[in-house]
């Protein structure tokens, strides 16, 4: 057994958990949830910020409430300890596909600030429930363009456009032709 590379000196942690085998992915995931929490705990006067990228893959339908029930309680304690949680997902029917929604709705719930990019009109509808959006604030999100979003605070709602610098584009894109081309320019 070796000992772990993790310095808690870092400023950033990265665990995924897309590779594990099934059988583990609950303890792996539970175990990264605690060490999220213990840092944020540990370190009250900074905002730190935890990012779930693809978060339908732990609180969806092919999640258990084990995993998902994990990261609920993050969103709902991060904040207490100066945090912030982000969970990202490009699927709202994935996101609340667990045991009626339950995990997905209490996540929601959970975060004060929501970033609603273009979606398509079902799940659209979907969010203007939960939401309680209006007529033309749902119309508005099935509208949207790439980089257009419905920013909700509260009962508060404004359209805005999210433009990425050259260097934080390259730093998160996934499109295959832009990294095949930082590829070649390597």
């Amino acid at each position: 057994m070796k000992e772990t590379n993790i310095s808690r000196e870092s400023k950033y942690y990265v665990f995924d958990v897309s590779d594990i085998p099934e059988e583990l992915r609950e303890f792996v995931t539970y175990w990264a949830a605690e060490f999220c929490m213990d840092m944020a705990k540990e370190s009250i006067m900074t905002e730190d910020v935890i990012i779930i990228d693809e978060s339908w893959i732990l609180v969806g339908a092919t999640s258990t409430p084990q995993i998902a029930g994990t990261v609920l309680e993050l969103a709902k304690t991060i904040r207490g300890y100066n945090g912030i949680l982000i969970c990202a997902s490009q699927g709202l029917k994935d996101f609340l596909a667990l045991d009626d929604e339950r995990y997905g709705e209490g996540i929601i719930d959970s975060c004060r600030i929501k970033i609603i990019m273009q979606l398509e009109e079902n799940e659209a509808k979907r969010v203007k429930q939960i939401l309680n959006l209006s007529d033309n604030e749902t119309t508005q999100i099935t509208r949207n363009r790439r980089g257009e979003a419905l920013l909700s605070i509260g009962n508060s709602r404004i359209n805005m456009s999210i433009h990425a610098s050259r260097r934080e584009y390259d730093a998160i894109t996934t499109a295959a032709s832009d990294i095949a081309a930082q590829r070649v320019s390597e």
